[in-house]
């Protein structure tokens, strides 16, 4: 089984997704809840597939973004839930 991980990292260059890749190619559990569920599953990260959901120049928007993708998955492998405070959940 393959995993297909999409996520929206808080910079948007590829330079990003080659960051996490790095990080799950070392194994660094601790820093990273894919490398964790990739290392504990035993299956690798279908890269090739792997996409940037979302992009906004400004930090602070990014980030909102960013926790409502988190927010949408019925699964997700994040550890957070984003920065965005819970009040806006019914909102989403």
């Amino acid at each position: 089984m393959q995993l297909i991980y999409n996520f929206i990292p808080r910079t948007v260059h590829y330079t990003a997704i080659v960051a996490v890749q790095r990080v799950i190619e070392s194994g660094d559990c601790a820093n990273s809840a894919l490398a964790e569920h990739a290392w504990g599953h035993h299956h690798p990260v279908d890269w090739c597939n792997t996409k940037v959901l979302d992009h906004h120049p400004d930090i602070h928007q990014r980030l909102v973004l960013e926790s409502v993708h988190i927010r949408s998955q019925s699964d997700p492998l994040n550890r957070d839930n984003g920065s965005m405070p819970q009040v806006y959940n019914p909102l989403l």
